[in-house]
């Protein structure tokens, strides 16, 4: 389950978040397939997220466009 991350009181707790990104493309073609749905329907869900996040506090954008050993080394870099 995805659900949008906020900004709280909860955020003091940590000195770092991590994003997760995918291009446009991989995001609808994953959506697609993870509710079986149209390309156009995947586009309107798409539409409705925000595409800018602002933390107070150091923020790390992993680009996730592959399969998953690659999101795992990306990772592991950072650890």
């Amino acid at each position: 389950n995805e659900r949008p991350i906020k900004q709280s009181d909860f955020i003091n707790m940590f000195d770092c978040v991590w994003i997760v990104e995918s291009n446009r493309m991989e995001q609808i073609r994953r959506i697609m397939t993870r509710d079986g749905i149209s390309a156009e329907y995947a586009e309107k869900i798409l539409k409705t997220q925000s595409d800018r996040y602002s933390f107070p506090i150091k923020t790390v954008k992993i680009e996730n466009n592959g399969d998953l050993d690659l999101l795992r080394k990306q990772i592991s870099v950072l650890l």
